[in-house]
């Protein structure tokens, strides 16, 4: 009888974990997933045992190997329960476990918790990066936000140009706002951000605008903002100035004296 292969044949699961706590230790490079395979469909309780319990042989192989029984892993452990339980196992299989955990349930609140425990002071990115199409995605900003993940705020925004970013990076830290703001610009002329922030701001959005005019480092992100201030006179204004003042193009280094 194999164990490793699945082949269990009459053993009784509950009475002999601790033989299959060995039979894991002892593997080698042998595959664990029909073992787990067939745990799960005669005794989904001693699998979860296995793998998540207190006295699970770990490792990076046998978390890699339980991810082709996560949804039975999930209904044991619960998803809240199960992602949380492999990141504390492993360091070096955390960020996949943060992952498939996004995968899986893109929208969930305790992601954000998961993603402090995996990412640290970036964390929120793989969250926020993986659900960029997600009609969540506002929702999802500001529940970082409200977690303190300016970090993964700015980098995302930066990243992506997705202004919801912004919004929700604002309500926390404007002046972090503004700095990435003029960053995203450099990187995203187009990116809507006086219709993100204005409202925000409060009722004086051409202060918004006289603010990031120290930030813009091209001409084309001058050019863009101007588009977005058509209901702003004095925004406007004050960008025309700018723009006459900007170059066409950057100086070529070999124009520039030595």
């Amino acid at each position: 009888m194999s164990l490793l292969s699945g082949d269990l044949g009459d053993l009784d699961l509950k009475q002999n974990l601790e033989l299959l706590r060995t039979v894991v230790r002892d593997a080698g490079e042998a595959p664990l997933e029909p073992l787990l395979a067939m745990l799960a469909s005669r005794e989904p309780a001693v699998l979860a045992d296995l793998v998540c319990g207190p006295k699970s042989p770990g490792g990076v192989r046998l978390i890699r190997a339980a991810f082709s029984q996560v949804e039975v892993l999930e209904k044991m452990l619960s998803p809240r329960g199960l992602y949380p339980r492999l990141v504390d196992m492993s360091a070096e299989v955390a960020p996949d476990v943060l992952q498939l955990a996004i995968d899986r349930h893109p929208t969930a609140g305790w992601l954000v918790a998961l993603s402090r425990k995996v990412e640290g002071m970036l964390a929120g990115s793989m969250h926020l990066l993986s659900t960029l199409e997600n009609p969540a995605f506002a929702q999802l900003c500001f529940a970082h936000a409200e977690a303190g993940h300016l970090k993964a705020l700015a980098f995302v925004a930066v990243s992506s140009g997705r202004c919801e970013a912004l919004a929700a990076l604002f309500g926390v830290d404007p002046d972090l706002t503004l700095r990435t703001t003029g960053e995203l610009l450099d990187h995203w002329p187009s990116a809507p951000v006086v219709p993100y922030l204005a409202e925000l701001w409060g009722p004086e959005p051409d202060l918004l605008v006289l603010r990031l005019l120290s930030r813009l480092r091209s001409r084309a992100a001058a050019q863009e903002l101007l588009l977005q201030c058509q209901q702003l006179p004095r925004s406007r204004a004050m960008l025309e100035l700018l723009l006459r003042s900007m170059p066409e193009r950057a100086p070529d280094p070999e124009d520039l004296p030595t």
